[in-house]
């Protein structure tokens, strides 16, 4: 996606970011990515789609002026033509997974996942860490016999440390990883080897995850796009809808409320300072507000002289 000079850095990576999560909405949904040859039939059609997948208001708007932009700059003037409106949302500043999204992504990685897309994507969707808090994971952080991790918060350098027990199925897949990690760490050193190269001079970071090439072995760059572009980046263009590390922990916050989960504990585990930016997190929809209603709170039934002859009590 090309950009104007004149944009920062962090709006080019904002729009290629979205740009890239619509088209691959598109792709899948048989639409055109060629900027000459998206019309309104296309947008339209693309509306649809968005729909259809319940996406959050802000992010179908996300999508839509990242699509906008990018045809704007290649000449195309669709959008001038296109009248649409995004339908109201309690979620205007939160973005979660739908649960068939959740459950295709969870097919999806028990089956065609990599060991390290896996791992990455349970931490975040089923533990609520960060990105850079994937990142900064070290091998000693992990702690076995207490099926815990110690997660490096988002402070400067890591410093705020917070306890996260393990969810049932990560633990499991993060023994996965470490085994692979230790296998492409041998193949290193016998690269090194065979390259006339001291193996026991090989330095391996103490990162969890970490990339290999040859006899390389280099932690992530812990402004995370090297990550994103071996997990979440080719996650979303598979299961066919935007997946972001941020709607992971939100998912996992979300997921964790609607199950009875008290607020303090999701806040707790998060690592917020205040159960207030937790609900931020949770959002509420029409759907949760229409399942609290239809809950019989207050039913007393009396009878023609007034007199209470039944009272129901719900739970």
């Amino acid at each position: 996606m090309q950009t104007e000079t004149t944009l920062a850095p962090r709006t080019i990576a904002f729009y290629r970011e979205n740009c890239q999560a619509v088209l691959s909405i598109m792709k899948t949904a048989g639409l055109p990515s060629d900027p000459a040859a998206i019309d309104t039939a296309a947008i339209h059609s693309l509306l649809g789609v968005m729909d259809q997948r319940d996406l959050a208001a802000s992010t179908r708007n996300d999508y839509l002026r990242s699509l906008k932009k990018w045809l704007e700059f290649s000449g195309n003037d669709t959008f001038a033509h296109v009248q649409y409106a995004l339908p109201q949302d309690t979620r205007p500043n939160v973005d979660w997974l739908t649960d068939p999204q959740v459950d295709r992504l969870l097919y999806w990685l028990d089956n065609h996942g990599t060991p390290i897309e896996r791992a990455t994507t349970h931490l975040m969707l089923t533990m609520g860490l960060r990105r850079i808090e994937v990142i900064r994971l070290r091998v000693s952080d992990i702690n076995w016999q207490g099926e815990f991790l110690d997660v490096r918060g988002k402070g400067r350098g890591g410093t705020k440390l917070r306890r996260v027990p393990f969810s049932p199925r990560a633990a499991e897949i993060l023994k996965i990883w470490l085994e692979c990690r230790r296998g492409k760490i041998y193949n290193a050193r016998r690269n090194a080897q065979l390259s006339g190269e001291d193996p026991d001079a090989l330095q391996i970071p103490e990162e969890v995850f970490v990339w290999f090439k040859g006899s390389k072995v280099s932690a992530y760059d812990q402004d995370g796009w090297g990550l994103d572009k071996m997990t979440v980046r080719r996650i979303s263009e598979a299961v066919g809808f935007p997946i972001r590390n941020h709607t992971l922990r939100r998912t996992f916050g979300r997921t964790l409320w609607r199950g009875g989960v008290q607020i303090e504990i999701i806040a707790q585990i998060l690592g917020h300072e205040s159960t207030e930016q937790t609900m931020k997190y949770l959002g509420v929809s029409l759907d949760d507000m229409r399942g609290a209603m239809s809950r019989d709170f207050f039913t007393v039934t009396q009878g023609c002289n007034g007199a209470k002859t039944q009272q129901k009590v719900t739970e």
